[in-house]
């Protein structure tokens, strides 16, 4: 989405669905095929939630993902594949912490 459309998305009370594995199985090629500027909209959480989002509801999007559940909170939270890559998880700001606030 475009970045703008987050802090209307808040105004208007949508709940946006979000399929978090994507970010996980997409990290590798993403920016290649969005660009930059496209890429800053995709995925963000944790922006989403601090421009007063009131829910982020999540599903695996099967069968396309993987139907269980702990794979999805798994890339929801820790932004990362399998093997626990890129350190630090992928776009880390947009991974929401227990504060609440973006890590760095």
């Amino acid at each position: 989405m475009h970045p703008d459309d987050i802090a209307r998305i808040a105004r208007l009370g949508i709940l946006p669905s979000m399929q978090p594995s994507h970010a996980t199985s997409d990290m590798r090629y993403a920016e290649a095929r969005l660009g930059p500027e496209r890429l800053a909209g995709a995925y963000a959480w944790n922006s989403m939630l601090a421009a007063g989002v009131a829910a982020l509801p999540m599903g695996s999007d099967f069968p396309v993902e993987s139907a269980n559940p702990f794979w999805g909170m798994y890339a929801a939270i820790a932004r990362q594949d399998a093997d626990g890559q890129p350190d630090g998880g992928w776009r880390p700001w947009e991974v929401r912490s227990a504060g609440g606030g973006a890590k760095t």
